[in-house]
């Protein structure tokens, strides 16, 4: 199998997979979903050990890497912005802003704790 053939599997079973989610969520199934997302993965799995050739090389990475890392500063900036705004609010004028904006901010803490771990993790690694 040819990259392109595997890319064209993967955009069929994200495609099928995203309509099973979204048709068993609204009846309250859980459980089709779960089994849908292995389903899901096996198959995807089964199809990347069948392509022959290189799915992604060094620049692929790189460029991966660039985009986490743009992504990750975009998002940790908007997101504590808005868990200060709510959190203040919440402290002074709307007390219903004080829990949301309390998660937002517990949450980015771990985001950050999580991203430093991974970076000392890798940096021992040396990869």
């Amino acid at each position: 199998m040819d990259k392109r053939t595997y890319k064209i599997i993967s955009l069929v079973v994200v495609i099928i997979l995203g309509m099973v989610v979204g048709a068993t969520v609204n009846s309250g199934n859980w459980l089709v979903p779960v089994a849908g997302m292995l389903i899901a993965m096996g198959l995807l799995y089964l199809a990347k050990k069948r392509v022959h050739g290189v799915i992604a090389d060094e620049r692929d990475y790189k460029i991966a890497s660039q985009a986490s890392r743009s992504a990750y500063f975009v998002f940790t900036l908007i997101m504590c912005v808005t868990g200060l705004i709510l959190y203040s609010l919440g402290r002074t004028s709307r007390p219903e802003f004080f829990v949301p904006g309390s998660v937002i901010l517990y949450s980015l803490c771990l985001l950050v704790v999580l991203q430093s771990a991974f970076f000392m993790w890798y940096n021992r690694k040396g990869e």
